[in-house]
């Protein structure tokens, strides 16, 4: 059946429009009995088809149906029934008008159309969903009660102020090639508990700009259940202005895909358990501090994954208590990070930089934290080697330390920070209750040191020559170490200028220093040991002055200076080993347990300078004081007492 618009019919043009098409009798030979009669629903539900039929009028010949929608737009037609499908919520008005002979008639029938439309299953066709109620998406205008599928080649085109409600544990999934549009101001949110959110897979299209989604994320659509989301999606979305709100998940998560493309400015989340979202490191140039957070949970607000991906500049500004989350492995070229923010990190994660700027304040402190609250639950940071500076003032990195880095060898380096050859300034800042170290610094040019707190961790630092210079010179804090754990662990020697080593706790017994292996002070470069110093090495350690170099251990009879292995065993170290044109001053000096593999306590080249005063070599191995090559008439070699297993000058 046809039907043809009139709009903003008038009761004059309906008078006219029924003349033309019934006439008008001049004159009468006999009266006629014409009754119109109309049979029908007095109820319906949008897009149910519903007839009408004027059959049962008296004497009718000729018909003439006006159907008038809610909103005042009419239909006409001239059969005996008339057939129609309403599309919104209201009142309709059914007209119709008989005639015979000149004579007509009408009759009027009244359908209130209500109800929600039910939606499910794969769609076959395109489909516009209306706002049946006319009101701002308060009141549910669809029905989602199982999965509703929108396949290739379909789009579902949603108008705005349109209300979606979706039953518990029910997905909306927009496949490849799929389309699905959401009008502005538009709302789907949960019948009852929460619904599980909408998919939208690679190739999908899906724009929910200026809408609202609410309650979603009863489930994740993968095995990671922090998946769980309003919106889970693996292609573009366009959520400019949008709403995701009391999810069970979070409000939105972006799957690992380099290709998918967020664009919500001026997105809003509120209140989802989860956290704001979950977002892949490729796409870390959204401007998430542009993201509406106030009302959310606190808590996590922005969580990033990154599958060892290569990132480069990214600046993370301050939004909210935990601001962000990272989830996975990542690396970044530069990564700036604002006063205020803080960082929880997953379990075994670890972050790799090439250029790090955290820049808290006093009262605005960066805080780098374990999801698991205690040492050892992430990994931690490591700086690669890089020309670009890195810069921490007022950080704080905790819990790290799961795992040692690779590219290491024997090294097993776990810890909260790990700097590999670049340089660093590090001030104000603390490192506690890490797994292994607080700072591992494997082969850095460590430039500044000042204020900072090294405290429950494993250990303090490990470090090389040079930054156990800086470090150890420094106005550092530790606590929370026995005495006979050193303060800084060094393993090996770095090229420079000359090194200081002084005493760093208060108790003459305890632990300075620990050389783990062999360790050279090369040429033109000077070692000064202060009084009081204790140092420990490991097994084969050695501590090697190269030609021109010079070691300077100079205690006194109330501040001697202890050489020791880490473990009580007669050889257990190599030694301390001045080779020719090398300077060597011992002064209240004792070596112990040194001479391992055949060496001395003390191992002297010829043509030294300096001198072996008021010293004992003890517990050695091979030999108190061994001579290499040829007894060297340049050094005064005074070996106060010795305890070896050969007690000679060989």
């Amino acid at each position: 059946m046809s039907f043809i618009n009139i709009k903003n019919t008038s009761k004059l043009f309906g008078l006219i429009l029924i003349t033309l098409m019934f006439g008008i009798q001049s004159c009468k030979k006999e009266e006629v009995i014409l009754v119109a009669a109309i049979t029908g629903p007095t109820s319906a539900m949008p897009e149910e088809s519903i007839t009408f039929s004027g059959t049962g009028s008296e004497n009718a010949v000729e018909y003439l149906w006006i159907s008038t929608v809610p909103g005042g737009e009419t239909e006409e037609s001239t059969t005996s029934t008339l057939t129609f499908i309403p599309k919104i919520h209201g009142i309709y008005t059914v007209t119709l008008y008989v005639k015979k002979e000149g004579f007509f008639d009408k009759a009027t029938h009244l359908v209130q159309v209500s109800g929600t439309i039910s939606l499910e299953g794969t769609l076959a066709n395109d489909r516009s969903l209306l706002n049946l109620d006319g009101d701002t998406g308060t009141v549910c205008d669809y029905y989602i009660s199982s999965d509703l599928i929108i396949p290739d080649n379909v789009t579902v085109t949603v108008e705005e102020y349109t209300c979606i409600c979706v039953d518990d544990d029910v997905a909306i999934i927009i496949e490849q090639g799929g389309k699905f549009d959401l009008g502005e101001n538009s709302k789907i949110r949960a019948t009852n508990n929460n619904w599980k959110g909408i998919y939208l897979q690679d190739g999908g299209g899906l724009t929910v700009a200026g809408s609202t989604i609410d309650g979603g994320g009863s489930s994740s659509f993968t095995s990671d259940p922090n998946d769980a989301a309003n919106i889970y999606t693996e292609s573009y979305l366009n959520a400019d202005g949008t709403t995701l709100k009391n999810s069970a998940g979070h409000g939105l998560v972006q799957d690992t895909g380099t290709s998918v493309i967020i664009y919500g400015e001026n997105l809003v989340f509120e209140n989802n358990a989860l956290g704001a979202g979950i977002f892949h490191y490729v796409n870390l140039d959204n401007d998430f501090y542009e993201y509406n957070l106030s009302a959310e949970t606190k808590g996590t607000y922005i969580s990033f994954r990154g599958y060892n991906q290569y990132i480069q500049r990214v600046t993370l500004k301050h939004l909210e208590d935990f601001d962000y989350r990272f989830l996975q492995n990542v690396i970044f070229s530069e990564l700036e990070i604002e006063p205020g923010v803080r960082i929880e990190v997953a379990d075994n994660v670890g972050i790799q930089v090439y250029g790090l700027t955290c820049k808290g304040t006093f009262n605005d402190p960066i805080y780098f934290v374990g999801e698991t609250a205690e040492p050892g639950s992430w990994k931690g940071i490591r700086l690669n080697k890089s020309f670009n500076k890195s810069v921490f003032d007022y950080t704080v990195i905790m819990h790290a330390g799961s795992d040692s880095w690779e590219d290491y060898g024997t090294y097993d380096i776990r810890g909260g920070l790990v700097i590999s050859a670049s340089t660093n300034d590090i001030t104000n800042s603390t490192f506690t209750n890490n797994e292994g170290y607080g700072i591992v610094d494997m082969d850095s040019r460590l430039v500044t040191f000042s204020g900072n707190d090294l405290r429950d961790n494993s250990l303090p630092v490990m470090c090389d020559l040079h930054a156990a210079d800086v470090i150890a010179n420094s106005d550092f804090l530790f606590d929370g170490y026995d005495g006979d754990q050193p303060i800084i662990s060094i393993k090996g020697g770095d090229y420079g200028t000359e090194y200081n080593l002084i005493k760093l706790r208060s108790n003459a017994a305890d632990l300075d220093y620990l050389f783990h292996n062999f360790t050279q002070v090369n040429g033109n470069v000077t070692l000064n040991i202060s009084p009081g110093v204790n140092v420990n090495f490991e097994e084969d350690g050695e501590l090697n002055i190269y030609r021109y170099g010079t070691l300077n251990a100079i205690g006194t009879s109330l501040d001697e200076i202890i050489f020791s292995g880490n473990s009580t065993t007669a050889g257990y170290w190599k030694g301390i080993t001045a080779v020719s044109l090398s300077g060597i001053t011992l002064d209240y000096v004792t070596i112990n347990y040194g001479g391992g593999d055949d060496n001395g306590c003390l191992n002297l080249g010829t043509s030294l300078s300096g001198s072996v005063t008021n010293s004992n070599m003890l517990n050695g191995g091979s030999y108190d004081v061994f001579l290499l090559n040829s007894p060297t008439d340049e050094l005064d070699v005074q070996n106060s007492a010795n305890n070896n297993t050969y007690s000679t000058i060989n």
